[in-house]
């Protein structure tokens, strides 16, 4: 198994125990967890760094997010 399903799956469990949980792919190259928690991204971390956009611009509610 996979790092990033590994986070995936512990960022599921954390949320499903009550935790709020922010999952953050830093892999600039190969990004996956979007993918993995079937969530289409209008933007990355790569606008973050750039800077077009802010980091709250870029995070979205994933599957199970209550926030």
């Amino acid at each position: 198994m996979g790092k990033s399903n590994i986070a995936v799956n512990l960022a599921i469990k954390l949320s499903m125990a009550g935790k709020d949980v922010v999952l953050l792919d830093a892999d600039l190259g190969l990004a996956n967890a979007d993918v993995l928690c079937n969530i289409e991204l209008p933007a990355n971390l790569s606008h973050v760094i750039s800077p077009q956009k802010e980091l709250a611009d870029v995070m979205v509610k994933g599957p199970g997010g209550s926030g």
